[in-house]
């Protein structure tokens, strides 16, 4: 777990995404307009706003960037991995 103090924002979230891991970040706050925006700055698989970076559930994915691994867990990434999509598309036409 890393720990960071910081005095400007966007130096904070720059910090951050310099990591050669990103895992899980989080970060507490107050102020939802600044969670929301910090939140889609953050490159990170998961950000939790307001929790502890161990929180987890089994429906949550988990995966990494750059250093922390290779696609996607987790019961939907593992469903994904494992169905292959296909689209069928059918019109109908009347002959009469």
């Amino acid at each position: 777990v890393c720990l960071y103090a910081y005095d400007d924002l966007s130096e904070a979230v720059a910090r951050a995404n310099a990591l050669e891991f990103a895992f899980h970040s989080s970060f507490f706050t107050d102020n939802m307009n600044r969670a929301h925006a910090v939140a889609q700055a953050l490159q990170a698989s998961c950000v939790l706003i307001n929790e502890h970076p161990a929180f987890r559930t089994d429906w949550m994915p988990f995966g990494g960037f750059r250093k922390s691994g290779i696609g996607t867990g987790g019961l939907e990434g593992s469903l994904c991995h494992m169905t292959r999509e296909k689209l069928v598309i059918q019109q109908f036409y009347s002959l009469e």
